[in-house]
């Protein structure tokens, strides 16, 4: 996955000292990784994948947004970097942008929906991955993140950008249909 990462973000123009700092950043959110996972756990390619999103489907971002991108991690905390490794890693400019995404937890939508387009992207592509891979998860946790993307993140992608909007609106759509799981009344 570090091979494909690097050529992607290579292909979108990134060279140089930038490309060493979003390689250097799925360096680091992996440390967590190759240490309490095991097997071929989906969480391994979840770094990478996040940024993918955002150059296949957002159309690229700063060097500091991709790197920030790949080390969010909204459901396993303890697979998240430390905030002083990152800044003192990647530099303010990565820890800023990082600081800058919402975490989850009570009044995500509107903090999401006051957040800059870049942390709300970061979130979108991070959060869009994990709703892909959650079927390998527990029935509840598929419950809970298809509701939670009818309550915060499709609201903040129909804001934010057009071709994720859809890619969840697709995911939620076979999802319900799949796993049987209906709308409350007055959502879609």
């Amino acid at each position: 996955m570090a091979r494909r990462l690097a050529g992607e973000v290579a292909g979108a123009g990134i060279r140089g000292e930038a490309l060493f700092q979003v390689l250097e950043a799925y360096r680091l959110a992996m440390v967590p990784r190759m240490e309490r996972l095991v097997g071929d756990d989906p969480a391994f390619l979840h770094p990478a994948r996040s940024a993918l999103i955002l150059l296949a489907d957002v159309g690229g971002a700063t060097p500091s947004v991709l790197a920030a991108s790949i080390l969010v991690e909204s459901e396993e905390a303890e697979l998240r970097a430390g905030a002083e490794r990152v800044e003192e890693v990647l530099g303010r400019a990565v820890a800023e942008v990082l600081e800058s995404v919402p975490s989850s937890g009570p009044g995500l939508l509107p903090r999401l929906l006051a957040a800059d387009e870049d942390a709300r992207l970061i979130t979108l592509a991070e959060r869009l991955d994990q709703v892909r891979h959650v079927h390998l998860r527990s029935p509840g946790a598929l419950r809970r993140m298809h509701r939670q993307t009818r309550d915060i993140y499709l609201p903040v992608a129909s804001r934010t950008h057009r071709t994720l909007e859809r890619r969840f609106r697709r995911w939620y759509d076979a999802t319900a249909e799949r796993a049987g799981i209906g709308d409350e009344p007055g959502h879609r």
